[in-house]
C-alpha cells in the first residue's frame, strides 16, 4: 500500500503546498508509519497456510495426521481434529477422501503397511545381540500397538464393517517384515543356536503377544530379551 498522493491529502482537507515549518514532511512520515503498522497488524492476524505440497504429498500428510488422531480413540476422530493436525481446512480433507469412513479405511491400510518398521529395522546400529533384539522388539511392539489402537477405533466406529484385508495381503506384509528382521539380525547369526528364520519367528511372536490387548501383558523388553536369548531355566 503506497503513501497517499498530494491529491488524496488535498481531498482530505490537508494543503499539500504547506511546508513552512516541515509540517508537510512530518505528515507524510506519520501517514507512512500508520500504513506500516497497519500492514503488520494485518499480516499478524492472518492464519498461517499449510505449505505448498503436491496432491500426493498433501494426501499423505492428511493420512499421517489422521493416523495420529486415530490413536486418541473414537471420540476424537473428527474432521475438525484431523484438519487441525494436518494444518488444512476441513474441506481439504474431502478433496482427497470422500468420507470419514474412507479416511478410516485409508488409515487402517497406512498403519498396517510394514514399510516404516522395515526401514527402521534396516537402520539399526546396536552393537550387541542383546541390544539388537531389544531394539527389534521395541520397534515391533510400537508398530503393533498403533495397529491395535486403530483397529479398536474401527470396531467402535463400525462394528459390522467387512474385512478390508485378505489373507494374501496379511501374508505379504508378514514376509516383508520378517525379511527385514532377518537382515537386522544377520550380523549376529554366528551367535545363534537356531536357524535365523526360526529366531526371527520367535521374536515376532513375542512382540505380538506382548502387544496384543487381549493378553494384557506388561512385560518389559529386557525380560523378553532374557527369555528369548537365555530361556526360562535358572542358570544359577
Amino acid at each position: 500500500m503506497g503513501i497517499p498522493s498530494s491529491v488524496g491529502l488535498a481531498s482530505s482537507g490537508m494543503d499539500p503546498s504547506f511546508d513552512g515549518s516541515g509540517a508537510w514532511r512530518r505528515a507524510r512520515k506519520a501517514v507512512s508509519r500508520c500504513v506500516s503498522e497497519r500492514s503488520l497488524i494485518t499480516l499478524s492476524s492472518v492464519t498461517p497456510r499449510a505449505p505448498a505440497l503436491s496432491p500426493a504429498q498433501r494426501r499423505l500428510s492428511i493420512l499421517e495426521a489422521a493416523s495420529v488422531v486415530a490413536m486418541a480413540g473414537p471420540a476424537g476422530f473428527t474432521a475438525r481434529a484431523v484438519a487441525e493436525a494436518a494444518g488444512v481446512a476441513e474441506g481439504t480433507i474431502f478433496r482427497y477422501f470422500p468420507s470419514m469412513d474412507a479416511l478410516l479405511d485409508a488409515v487402517i491400510c497406512h498403519v498396517l503397511d510394514p514399510a516404516p518398521t522395515c526401514a527402521a529395522l534396516r537402520e539399526l546400529q546396536s552393537p550387541t545381540l542383546e541390544q539388537r533384539v531389544a531394539d527389534m522388539l521395541s520397534l515391533q511392539r510400537g508398530a503393533m500397538e498403533r495397529v491395535g489402537r486403530v483397529f479398536a477405533l474401527a470396531v467402535a466406529d463400525r462394528p459390522q464393517a467387512p474385512r478390508q484385508h485378505s489373507h494374501e495381503q496379511h501374508h505379504e506384509r508378514l514376509v516383508r517384515l520378517q525379511e527385514a528382521m532377518a537382515e537386522a539380525l544377520a550380523p549376529f547369526e554366528h551367535e545363534l543356536r537356531f536357524p535365523l528364520q526360526t529366531v526371527v519367528a520367535q521374536i515376532h511372536a513375542a512382540a505380538f503377544t506382548a502387544s496384543h490387548p487381549m493378553f494384557d501383558m506388561h512385560v518389559p523388553d529386557t525380560v523378553l530379551v532374557d527369555i528369548l536369548l537365555h530361556g526360562l531355566k535358572d542358570r544359577a
